[in-house]
């Protein structure tokens, strides 16, 4: 009796042979292999051409956490200019002013002296340009901020959601803590404010109270624990009402 495997064996050489492999989709890619529990579930969906809402909700999540790290990544570039031009300002620091208790010929004589000191360009240009990056990066944090607790309380919203439709309880997901997120964001992008000796020292900002609460109307869905569990017993009705009716 013939071997199977070598059969099979067989068969794979010969298409080989004749380049039935030639043209595979992906060929010379990096396999991309799915490690998740649900693998095989997604896969046997996937070929059905089949998405639940589940799976769908699932992906939404991730990819709103994914543009939530995208922006902390672009803030953290911007602060890094920033930082770059404070260092610069701190390396030609600006002359200091002049007293009101000189005269007016003597603060004259100090400000011609100053306007001809050379790198006085360099030095005012150095000074407006810290100033310049310091309000274009606290412009930036506002509206990274409130982008960042936006995306947040959507993802929010997408989990509730999750936790009504997923087949399986143990696969219910926590919510975000948006507090929490947020409290590190500033804590990691602090602002810069200039002290009395005219350089900026980074201190940590106040969050708007507004942005820890969801946008009224965005979120739907599932808030507390006892909601869970009406919406399972909810569904383990309508498992037991779909079930055929008993023979005899």
């Amino acid at each position: 009796m013939r071997d199977p495997l070598s059969a099979i064996d067989q068969i794979i050489q010969e298409a080989r042979e004749s380049g039935q492999f030639d043209d595979l989709e992906g060929k010379g890619k990096p396999l991309r292999l799915d490690t998740s529990p649900d693998a095989v579930v997604n896969g046997l969906l996937k070929q059905a051409g089949v998405v639940p809402e589940w799976a769908e909700l699932a992906t939404a999540v991730e990819k709103l956490l994914e543009n939530a790290e995208a922006l902390q990544e672009a803030l953290a570039r911007a602060q890094a200019d920033c930082e770059a031009a404070l260092h610069q300002e701190e390396a030609h620091p600006a002359p200091p002013a002049c007293r009101a208790a000189l005269s007016p010929w003597e603060r004259c004589v100090r400000f011609l002296t100053r306007w001809l000191r050379a790198g006085k360009t360099e030095t005012r240009g150095a000074a407006r340009s810290a100033r310049n990056a310091v309000e274009e990066y606290h412009r930036l944090w506002d509206q990274a901020l409130a982008e960042y607790a936006a995306l947040l309380h959507q993802a929010n919203g997408k989990i509730r959601r999750f936790n009504q439709v997923v087949p399986l309880t143990n696969r219910q997901r926590p919510l975000i803590l948006v507090k929490d997120r947020l409290r590190q964001f500033a804590e990691r992008f602090p602002c810069y404010e200039r002290t009395s000796d005219g350089s900026f020292k980074p201190v940590p900002r106040f969050v708007p109270p507004a942005l820890l609460q969801p946008p009224a109307g965005k979120e739907g869905g599932l808030t507390t624990g006892r909601d869970l569990q009406r919406a399972e017993a909810r569904r383990a009705a309508r498992r037991f009402s779909s079930r055929p009716p008993a023979i005899g």
